[in-house]
């Protein structure tokens, strides 16, 4: 049977799961940044002059990426939650069983 991890192997790895869930977040703060720039990238049909045609495939294109990244936004976000929640999470039940261990001895 494995031994229990030690104390600082254990604050490593939440320390390692914090600093994972705030590149999550990092990524998602590059994902809402470039959703917004998908604003620069509509067209009217002014502007599209010549290219009529080609328009009504294309006005949808900024909106659909928008999308996926929203999507994306929100979902890298939810990671960052999900890892930031265990940690802390582990964190208190660790800091529990501690306390419990050392009232029996």
């Amino acid at each position: 049977m494995a031994e229990p991890p030690s104390g600082d192997q254990v604050s490593a790895a939440l320390e390692r799961m914090r600093h994972v869930a705030s590149a999550w977040r990092q990524v998602a703060g590059a994902l809402a940044e470039a959703g917004a720039m998908t604003d620069d990238t509509e067209l009217t049909r002014l502007e599209a002059g010549l290219f009529q045609v080609a328009f009504d495939k294309y006005a949808v294109a900024p909106g659909f990426f928008r999308d996926r990244l929203a999507e994306g936004t929100a979902v890298m976000g939810q990671i960052a939650a999900t890892l930031s929640d265990n940690a802390n999470a582990y964190a208190i039940e660790e800091a529990l069983l501690l306390h419990e261990l050392n009232r029996m001895w």
